[in-house]
């Protein structure tokens, strides 16, 4: 991970733009980045995009139009590139977490298909054989992170389902995705009559499967192996401890600055 920083400019402010404040990851890239410019006595305006472009567009105009120093930007699944191309033009663009974009332009983040390809390898070797994958819907990292899944299940020489991918609308509010969680994961797990595995793409998805998973009465690991995609700080402090594919959220963020 490097980056060239934005600690110089002419307003002495910087702007971050994350799509979901209220991802526990997403949180430890702003708290990453407000350590380093609290150290350097720069102004942080941060700002959510909700993983949706024209929000993303004006989040991008607003910080743009208080002569901000720089950005970093967490884009949206269907970020415009060629708008980032125009933004960065009148500003330094520093791309965090989301890095799979033809950007010219400093990018920090961790490879997202060789991450998902070591876990979904993790399950295969312990015996899990059918894999689910929780994705949150038109999240800009789903991608990268099936393709690592799908060229895991190959070398096993296990085919791959679609059906197997289980897609989420990520901006729902808590209950409602736990709900629709539930609904989703029971309705699947009565396709399967043995142990199988659970790959989260992100986070919320996976810390809110145990929970599910434990209100279905299935166990983990015994049932269902959990891993999940995110350097959640308490992941460890969960029952049971949530297994996780290492990202230095908070060290991305700091980077960044």
């Amino acid at each position: 991970m490097a980056a060239k920083g934005l600690k110089t400019g002419k307003s002495n402010s910087i702007g971050l733009i994350i799509p979901y404040l209220s991802s526990a990851f997403q949180s430890q890239i702003l708290e990453g980045a407000q350590q380093t410019a609290l150290e350097y006595n720069v102004n942080l305006i941060f700002m959510q995009s909700r993983e949706n472009e024209k929000i993303e567009k004006e989040c991008l105009q607003a910080l743009i139009q208080q002569n901000i120093d720089g950005i970093i930007i967490a884009p949206s699944a269907n970020s415009s590139i060629s708008y980032l191309k125009q933004s960065k033009k009148q500003v330094p663009l520093v791309l965090v977490d989301r890095i799979d974009f033809e950007l010219d332009s400093p990018k920090i983040g961790v490879d997202s298909e060789f991450g998902a390809y070591q876990a979904t390898r993790h399950l295969l070797e312990n015996g899990r054989k059918e894999i689910l994958v929780l994705a949150g819907k038109n999240l800009g990292v789903n991608s990268t992170r099936i393709l690592g899944y799908k060229k895991a299940l190959q070398d096993f020489k296990i085919p791959f389902y679609p059906e197997h991918i289980i897609q989420i609308n990520h901006g729902q509010e808590s209950k409602e995705l736990m709900n629709n969680l539930k609904l989703m994961l029971e309705r699947k797990l009565k396709e399967f009559d043995q142990p199988i595995g659970l790959l989260g793409i992100t986070d919320t998805l996976t810390v809110n499967s145990l929970g599910v998973l434990h209100q279905l009465g299935k166990k983990v690991p015994q049932d269902v192996s959990v891993i999940g995609f995110a350097n959640l700080l308490f992941a460890e402090s969960l029952n049971p401890p949530l297994s996780c594919i290492v990202q230095p959220a908070i060290k991305m963020g700091r980077t960044a600055v």
